[in-house]
């Protein structure tokens, strides 16, 4: 399980840069996967389940669901073209925020309904589902963005493979 989780944020890694194209930004994401991932690492054992064929299938599918709301907001605040970080951030959740959060609402809601099958696998995964939507979605929003609004790039800081991107002018009043 420790190898396939490593491995997963490795690959996590390099999407979040081909994403992105920003080796800050996606630096940032990845710390903030690393934190739900190490975070839901720490609730297995607190609701009780043990490491078996499915909860080890779990921890390295976690980086992956984890991923989601992190890159959609990395991407926006990447597109804003306001000059404070906190402007951008600012811009990037009244572009995406909405977004990430309907995705959020609806899949914890599909995983709530599963907590109500009578087959402990489809609970257990509706558990494991509900509780890494649950961190992905707090985690992108309470720690990226805060960690965007202090130590994030600044104009072009840390872009790489410079290109026609499209921007978005969020909350422009012109």
């Amino acid at each position: 399980a420790v190898m396939g989780i490593i491995l997963s944020l490795v690959i996590c890694y390099i999407v979040l840069l081909a994403t992105t194209r920003n080796w800050w930004s996606a630096t940032l994401g990845w710390l903030c996967v690393i934190m739900i991932t190490a975070t839901f690492l720490g609730i297995v054992p607190a609701v009780g389940w043990s490491l078996g064929e499915n909860e080890c299938i779990f921890m390295i599918a976690t980086v992956g669901l984890s991923v989601d709301y992190t890159v959609h907001l990395l991407n926006a605040y990447n597109l804003v073209q306001k000059p404070t970080r906190a402007e951008r951030v600012q811009g990037a959740l009244a572009e995406m925020g909405i977004s990430v959060a309907n995705s959020a609402i609806t899949t914890l809601l599909a995983a709530f309904i599963l907590f109500f099958c009578g087959f402990f696998f489809f609970f257990q995964f509706g558990g494991f589902i509900f509780i890494v939507i649950l961190l992905s979605i707090l985690m992108s929003t309470n720690l990226l963005m805060p960690m965007l609004i202090m130590f994030g790039p600044e104009r072009d800081q840390g872009k790489f493979l410079q290109g026609s991107t499209p921007r978005v002018h969020a909350l422009d009043s012109e």
